[in-house]
């Protein structure tokens, strides 16, 4: 994995760290590692990089969601840099 991405990866977990997120990484579910995980919330995040396919990884996101009940939210780099941010995940979660 590159600097860079992982690099993001610390920068969204220290976003939400400060929402007040209790955040694991590199979590497993359902046998695939999830990049970040929000145990209490049953969400996980990965990030979307130019290592992902999104008909493939749309179908785990799926499959992860009817085995184990947890959303999976696509990030991007722009994602990242959004003013939004917080409050796009806070409406995503709520969904």
């Amino acid at each position: 994995m590159n600097q860079r991405f992982l690099g993001n990866e610390n920068k969204l977990k220290r976003i939400l760290e400060s929402m007040g997120f209790e955040v694991a990484r590199d979590y497993s579910i359902s046998g695939n590692i999830v990049s970040i995980f929000l145990p209490q919330e049953k969400v996980g995040f990965e990030f979307d990089g130019p290592m992902h396919f999104r008909k493939r990884d749309a179908g785990r996101d799926k499959r992860i969601l009817e085995e184990s009940g947890i959303k999976i939210m696509r990030i991007t780099e722009k994602d990242l840099h959004d003013k939004d941010l917080q409050e796009n995940i806070l409406e995503w979660m709520s969904e």
